[in-house]
């Protein structure tokens, strides 16, 4: 899995890019718009709330340090590997990873905002 806190990485998806990594402190504080995802299924792991989420914006988004998911801090995140009902790879999935005892009441179907907190 990838951690949140990692240094810059960048995966190109479907002609979008998606950033990993660290805002430049530098340019000081960022505001950035919540990112929309749909609730797809949730699994428990070593007590820890791992939620497999849809994206639902298009476009280019940043997955930074200060990683939120609807008001819980997101440990460590990761683009699962899925597969679509025609075999072909779905990258607008992501596992959010919250700490043991997080987002007990997230359940599929539920629609959830991913944001960074500085």
């Amino acid at each position: 899995m990838y951690d949140a806190n990692a240094s810059r990485q960048m995966v190109r998806q479907s002609g979008h890019i998606v950033r990993w990594g660290l805002y430049a402190r530098a340019a000081g504080k960022k505001t950035v718009k919540p990112v929309r995802f749909a609730v797809e299924s949730v699994a428990v792991f070593g007590g820890r709330r791992v939620i497999f989420a849809r994206r639902l914006d298009p476009g280019d988004f940043n997955l930074a340090e200060g990683l939120w998911l609807s008001g819980y801090r997101v440990l460590t995140f990761d683009i699962p590997r899925a597969v679509a009902a025609d075999g072909a790879g779905r990258l607008d999935v992501f596992a959010f990873t919250l700490r043991i005892g997080d987002g007990t009441e997230i359940a599929p179907g539920q629609l959830v905002f991913v944001e960074t907190r500085n």
